[in-house]
C-alpha cells in the first residue's frame, strides 16, 4: 500500500507535448524569448489542485495542470494556495518594476570598455 501518491510523469510529458506555447500563465515571461535556444521549450507544470488534497482514486487531468516558470512555480508554493490567477493580477497590478539584471544604459562598458 502507498503512503504518499506518485506524480505521473507521462501526464507531464503529455502535457507539455499539448502546449502551444511555452510562456509562464503567470508572468508570461517565455525562457526561449530570454535564453534563446537553451530555454527552447522549457517549462514546469503546476498542479492547481495539490496532490495531497486530490482525493483517494481522483485523478489528475490536462486542466488541473498550469505552465508556470520555474520562478513562478517556487513563488505559488511559497505561498500556500496561491492561485496562478491570483499570481498574474498581482504581477500585473506591480508593472514597472524595474528588472535587478536589467543593465542601465550609461553603466554598460561593452566590449571595448574596460
Amino acid at each position: 500500500m502507498h503512503l504518499r501518491r506518485e506524480r505521473s510523469r507521462k501526464l507531464i510529458e503529455t502535457f507539455k507535448a499539448s502546449l502551444t506555447s511555452f510562456a509562464c500563465e503567470a508572468c508570461g515571461v517565455d525562457m526561449e524569448a530570454i535564453y534563446g535556444p537553451l530555454g527552447a521549450g522549457y517549462i514546469e507544470a503546476h498542479h492547481r489542485i495539490p496532490v495531497a488534497q486530490l482525493e483517494p482514486g481522483q485523478t489528475t487531468r490536462l486542466a488541473d495542470l498550469a505552465a508556470v516558470c520555474a520562478n513562478c512555480h517556487r513563488i505559488l508554493h511559497r505561498n500556500g494556495l496561491m492561485s496562478v490567477e491570483d499570481l498574474a493580477a498581482h504581477l500585473r497590478a506591480r508593472r514597472g518594476w524595474p528588472l535587478a539584471a536589467e543593465p542601465r544604459p550609461e553603466d554598460w562598458q561593452g566590449p571595448d570598455k574596460g
